[in-house]
C-alpha cells in the first residue's frame, strides 16, 4: 500500500470487480464479499458503485445478490487522485470517495478508500484500504482485495 502507485483509470473503468474484505468480522456482518463498479462520467470524470454479493465463501463465484426491486447496489462514490484527501502513508493511492454523493446514508458517506495497483504488471488486481472519516477523526475500517471480473453491464 506504501509503495505501490495508483492503478490506471483505464484499466478499472467499463468493468466489475470482485472485491473481498480481509477482516473476518465481515463474514458475521455479511459485507465480505461485493462487485465493485468503476464507471466513466461524473463530477470527478469517474465514479461507481457496490453491489452486494451472494454468499460469504471466496470458493463460490461472485453474483449480485438482490435485496428488493431496486437490485443491491449499495455504496455510491467518486473516483480521485488523492490529493488533499491524501492518507499520509497513501498519497501515491486513488480515492474512492462515498462522501461524493450525499444521497446515501452518513455512515457510508463516511468511507474512505485508497486504492493501489500492487504489481505494476497485472492491471487485473488491486489492493485497497478502508476508513471511516468523522471530521479529523479517520478509523481505519480494513483491507480489501480487487479482482478484474467481467465488463460492466447495468441491472
Amino acid at each position: 500500500m506504501r509503495t505501490a502507485g495508483a492503478p490506471d483509470p483505464a484499466t478499472l473503468v467499463g468493468y466489475e470487480w470482485r472485491g473481498f474484505n480481509t477482516a473476518i468480522i465481515t463474514v458475521l456482518l455479511g459485507n465480505r464479499k461485493f462487485i465493485k463498479v468503476f464507471i466513466s462520467g461524473g463530477p470527478s470524470g469517474i465514479h461507481g458503485h457496490n453491489y452486494f454479493a451472494v454468499g460469504t465463501s471466496l470458493d463460490e463465484p461472485w453474483q449480485r445478490r438482490r435485496r428488493d426491486e431496486r437490485g443491491s447496489i449499495v455504496g455510491r462514490y467518486g473516483v480521485t487522485a488523492a490529493g488533499a484527501f491524501a492518507h499520509p502513508r497513501y498519497g501515491n493511492a486513488m480515492l474512492i470517495d462515498y462522501g461524493a454523493h450525499a444521497q446515501q446514508g452518513w455512515l457510508l458517506r463516511s468511507i474512505r478508500d485508497y486504492l493501489v495497483q500492487p504489481d505494476a504488471a497485472d492491471p487485473d488486481v488491486m489492493l485497497g484500504k478502508a476508513y471511516f472519516t468523522f471530521g479529523r477523526l479517520v478509523l481505519p475500517a480494513g483491507y480489501f482485495v480487487l479482482a478484474r471480473l467481467q465488463p460492466y453491464r447495468a441491472a
